[in-house]
């Protein structure tokens, strides 16, 4: 896998061996990261489901100033601090081993953030997550309704194209939509907090 705009373009992302997540695909991130172009430069985000850190570290080469990477599976936090040292982003990339299903606690300190990047596997997004599992809805909710996302903070993330909707409950989570677009199977989502122009 290789980071595809800005000041690394080209590099290669270490991705661990048998790593079941499944990036999103170079159209998909080309598409997601021209639309935020204009949030990105300086910007403080996380990267949830961090995997390899294709996300975070997109944003970093298009001039992020910081970003947290969460993630609890040993081998991706592996990759993702080589990645941080083969690519010479230690001073902007910090790994976070966090449970999200215990839920944010361990970020506030480092918040409130202007970007949330999310690709979470499409298995806890086809249907609801059993316990003990992440679920996203409640990810968005906390993000909606806490000071974690600055006012002018966006979410980006991608879903099932046919399985994941969740407009009907954005308003109570104090979030709006801000695009939904299509790419085969796949939905990309950008959500704003609401009432707030970015």
């Amino acid at each position: 896998m290789k980071i595809i705009g800005g000041s690394l373009r080209g590099r290669e992302i270490f991705v661990p061996q048998g790593l079941v997540a499944r990036p999103m695909r170079n159209q998909v991130r080309e598409a997601l990261f021209h639309t935020i172009a204009d949030h990105i430069p300086d910007c403080v985000g996380m990267d949830l489901f961090a995997g390899s850190g294709s996300l975070g570290l997109e944003a970093i080469s298009r001039g992020a100033g910081a970003i947290y990477f969460c993630e609890k599976a040993k081998p991706c936090l592996a990759a993702l601090k080589r990645n941080f040292r083969e690519l010479g982003v230690t001073d902007r990339a910090h790994v976070k081993r966090l449970d999200l299903a215990r839920g944010f606690d361990p970020l506030y300190e480092f918040g409130p953030f202007d970007l949330v990047l999310m690709d979470p596997p499409f298995d806890l997004l086809r249907r609801p997550p059993g316990a003990g599992f992440v679920d996203v809805r409640n990810i968005l909710a906390e993000l909606g309704s806490s000071d974690l996302l600055k006012k002018t903070g966006l979410i980006a993330f991608e879903a099932p194209a046919r399985t994941f909707r969740v407009e009907p409950e954005l308003k109570d989570w104090g979030l709006t939509l801000e695009m939904r677009r299509e790419y085969g199977s796949t939905s990309l989502w950008i959500l704003k907090k609401a009432g707030k122009e970015c």
